[in-house]
């Protein structure tokens, strides 16, 4: 099910070490709170929340020599002592189905022990755990909701013929992952009070404020819920209401509203599909 293992851009799965299993990969880490019912038999369970993403993972390490053995233990474990010291790493994992998936741990722990019996292989137990509790796609997807993507006319020409501006402010959006994926928002000027929809999910987030020019920007990031003005990154929460929605499995109708048209108008938006396991 897996053929290749990275972390940043060093190969982990290599001719002297094999990953012989993969551990609590189906689901991130999750909390919850169960209260009794007053007066009624059962139990009231809350919304779950999660919260980080553990992955235990078991290793062979074999070498060609005594010596070489303890070389290779020794590079592989400096390897995931380096995520500590760079304060986290990111791990690729390829799949079967040659989808792509990756995860950024913040720590990273070795347990192992040798035995006279071993001989040239060793075996050792490494926990990888992330903050982020998705599984994502390599690939970034980033798609423009423009407020005008032009004018013109079909041909043949419908008759009566419509003499407006033309132009298109809605476009599909697809997460083809297996969990609502969580996108960040570019707004770009000229946008007045602007509307971003999610038409499938129906819902909404409002922007009250004007970005006069095409340099005027606002970034949203609706995992952690912050919005940015301009290249400065002076906080704009205050200019948000409405939900920082998520794009859901499957296609997404966005459509991004705004006052009138113009050429320059635009919300990037951009994500990462979501999965939930390997």
């Amino acid at each position: 099910m897996i053929t290749q293992l990275y972390l940043n851009t060093t190969r982990l799965d290599t001719n002297c070490r094999h990953c012989v299993a993969l551990k609590n990969i189906s689901f991130p880490e999750m909390s919850m709170a169960t209260t009794k019912r007053g007066g009624f038999l059962g139990q009231v369970v809350s919304p779950p929340t999660f919260l980080s993403y553990r992955i235990m993972m078991e290793w062979v390490i074999v070498g060609s020599s005594f010596s070489n053995l303890v070389t290779e233990r020794d590079t592989f474990i400096k390897l995931i002592g380096s995520i500590i010291k760079s304060g986290g790493a990111v791990l690729k994992v390829s799949r079967a189905n040659s989808t792509n998936l990756q995860i950024e741990v913040k720590s990273g722990k070795v347990t192992g022990e040798l035995k006279a019996g071993d001989g040239t292989a060793s075996k050792l137990l490494v926990e990888l755990e992330a903050e982020y509790p998705f599984f994502q796609s390599q690939t970034q997807k980033s798609n423009n909701a423009y407020i005008f993507q032009g004018g013109g006319m079909a041909i043949p020409m419908s008759i009566p013929m419509s003499m407006g501006n033309g132009g298109n402010n809605e476009l599909i959006i697809t997460n083809d992952g297996t969990y609502e994926a969580y996108p960040i928002f570019t707004f770009s000027g000229s946008l007045n009070f602007p509307t971003l929809y999610n038409l499938t999910t129906n819902k909404i987030i409002n922007l009250n404020v004007n970005l006069a020019t095409a340099s005027d920007t606002v970034v949203i990031d609706t995992y952690n819920r912050t919005v940015l003005l301009n290249p400065g990154g002076t906080n704009g929460r205050h200019l948000v209401s409405g939900e920082f929605w998520t794009v859901e499995i499957g296609s997404n109708v966005i459509h991004l509203g705004n006052g009138s048209y113009n050429p320059t108008g635009k919300c990037s938006i951009s994500f990462r599909d979501h999965y939930l396991n390997i």
